[in-house]
């Protein structure tokens, strides 16, 4: 199918992640947000807590990755990962 260039009347760009990173600034603003409960976090480390409140908002799977890497199971989850994306030949 070749492309129509008269048929175009608007082109639609996911950039975040590539020309703006989202991502610090929802940690940001949530992290403001919850300025009052750093007392009662552990090691009152505010940012860190909110970058995985909002990587496990954005993807679930961000989250079973994350926890696989502090467990050091990290290798075994890529090599089983590989494993279930390779094509099945029948």
């Amino acid at each position: 199918m070749a492309l129509e260039p008269t048929r175009v009347h608007a082109l639609c760009f996911d950039v975040d992640g590539t020309l703006r990173d989202t991502d610090d600034q929802y940690v940001e603003r949530l992290a403001s947000y919850l300025k009052w409960a750093r007392p009662w976090l552990p090691r009152r480390d505010l940012k860190l807590i909110t970058r995985r409140m909002i990587m496990a908002i954005e993807d679930p799977g961000n989250v079973a990755l994350d926890l696989a890497d502090r467990l050091g199971i990290d290798n075994l989850t890529a090599r089983l990962l590989k494993a279930i994306e390779r094509p099945r030949h029948r």
